[in-house]
């Protein structure tokens, strides 16, 4: 995509421009800062601190989609661990009451009455 650059548009305004129109590539913005240094002598410096700022706005933008590239996987690993760990207190809690049942069937002692509301109320409050 081609951004239609104007004599006296500045820097930032095409930078504005060009992110506008989904260009996330700093080589147009370059080759027009060239091109007015080479072409355009007056404003040299300003034209290349203007490249200079966006530039560092830039590195600072790719930095913040780095780290949140980095905190969605993370957040993906632990969804994953804690899914893993919700599976296994899963696999506990059926292997407990399976247990409770069992000796409530052959006891009936009140103990295991005891120990079944207690487990009860624990899963409640998940």
């Amino acid at each position: 995509m081609k951004i239609k650059v104007k004599k006296e548009m500045t820097l930032p305004e095409l930078a504005h421009d060009a992110w506008e129109n989904g260009v996330k590539n700093v080589v147009f913005l370059a080759i027009d800062v060239i091109r007015r240094i080479l072409f355009d002598k007056k404003g040299d410096s300003k034209a290349i601190q203007e490249l200079e700022e966006f530039l560092s706005k830039k590195k600072k933008l790719e930095r913040v989609y780095e780290q949140r590239d980095s905190l969605i996987s993370d957040i993906d690993k632990l969804r994953k661990q804690r899914d893993e760990l919700k599976r296994k207190l899963d696999d506990v809690v059926d292997i407990v009451n399976a247990y409770i049942t069992a000796e409530k069937a052959y006891s009936g002692d009140n103990a295991y009455n005891l120990l079944e509301n207690e487990l009860n109320r624990i899963l409640e409050d998940e």
